[in-house]
């Protein structure tokens, strides 16, 4: 009998703390409140409702059992427009901000910094280094690969140094590919058709050489990358290859898609004619709409930076960088917008240069 109670409590602590989906609707402090929980994307999604005005907010999370997480919510009125921040035991929200009928990253907002905590507010130390004319304000503790036409300049927090690889200028070099702490560069030497690629390793920097003993044209794109592999689509010959960078390995393979983090047997024709790529699915969706960078979420945008912004480079633990100009930018939650680097060649030529670890 002892053991049969044991069981089912056990059997009851597992039902009840497994992450499960949810919706609550309740109201605090004149605000209508949609929680729900999706086990899938492990977030929480909320949508706050005041008067006319509606704003939606996701949050990565670890999941609790409890429900109807938000205990109260602080309205800070401003003089063209609010901001709140709603506030519980479970949670950690910053605050969401409408000025002049655009809702906008709170950092943007000057006059709220005087009426909040500091915690809300990451200090950032700035560098003022440079190495190869490229500025550097600060690296976010990422290692980048920076394109110099021949090269790779290599910087992290520890050192900065040039990687050489080919023997003549390229201006784009548009199928190298990133994937996980890997970069893989077709031989550009090569005419027409390459049988040799590059592997950098970004952990300790090492240029390997790959013999594919197969040709594959330039008229080729990359559809995606999945797990550890590289999915290059040679459209002239309509053949698809998969290729495994960290083991130097690739085969033909029929057609493929991803699409709901699942890989779909697609007709090749089909992926041609159509020009198929691969989909992600991405909780925070980011955007440039008019110059400007918005995260984007169902029928919600929130500007992110006041500047004209040229090209999203790359998005990593929910840091977007982007491109203003001759600046590489990273903009995060509690940072906000923060300058990594500067280099003059970016103003005239921002295609396929930085990668990002």
């Amino acid at each position: 009998m002892i053991s049969s109670i044991i069981i089912l409590f056990i059997v009851f602590l597992i039902v009840y703390l497994t992450p499960r989906n949810y919706e609550k609707l309740y109201e605090i402090d004149k605000f209508v409140i949609t929680e729900r929980y999706l086990k899938d994307d492990q977030s929480y999604y909320y949508t706050f409702k005041n008067d006319d005005n509606s704003f939606e907010y996701i949050l990565n999370a670890k999941y609790t059992n409890k429900r109807k997480l938000i205990d109260k919510i602080t309205v800070f009125e401003l003089n063209d427009g609010y901001c709140f921040l709603p506030t519980g035991k479970y949670l950690q929200f910053v605050p969401l901000c409408q000025i002049n009928g655009e809702l906008l990253d709170y950092h943007l907002v000057d006059e709220l910094k005087e009426k909040i905590d500091s915690m809300f507010y990451e200090k950032v130390v700035m560098l003022d280094d440079n190495y190869q004319n490229i500025g550097i304000s600060n690296l976010n503790n990422r290692k980048y690969l920076i394109w110099n036409y021949d090269s790779f300049y290599y910087l992290d927090e520890q050192q900065a140094k040039k990687l050489k690889i080919f023997a003549t200028d390229y201006y784009q070099i548009s199928l190298a590919t990133k994937i996980n702490n890997y970069l893989f560069i077709p031989n550009y030497d090569d005419k027409y058709k390459f049988s040799k690629a590059y592997v950098i390793n970004i952990n300790n920097q090492k240029i390997n050489t790959w013999n594919l003993k197969k040709e594959i044209y330039f008229e080729s794109r990359i559809l995606g990358t999945y797990n550890k592999s590289i999915y290059l689509l040679d459209e002239k010959e309509e053949k698809l290859y998969e290729l495994v960078p960290h083991k130097m390995k690739f085969r033909q393979i029929k057609g493929k898609i991803l699409k709901n983090n699942e890989l779909l047997s697609v007709d090749i024709k089909d992926i041609i004619n159509k020009n198929l790529e691969f989909e992600y699915d991405n909780i925070f969706k980011y955007e440039i709409i008019n110059h400007k960078l918005y995260m984007v979420f169902n029928n919600t945008k929130l500007l992110l930076s006041n500047k004209d912004v040229d090209k999203i480079v790359d998005v990593i633990d929910n840091e977007v960088y982007y491109l203003s100009q001759d600046s590489l930018y990273v903009y995060s939650k509690f940072k906000g917008e923060v300058k990594l680097l500067t280099n003059f060649e970016w103003s005239f030529n921002n295609n396929n240069i930085i990668f990002i670890y």
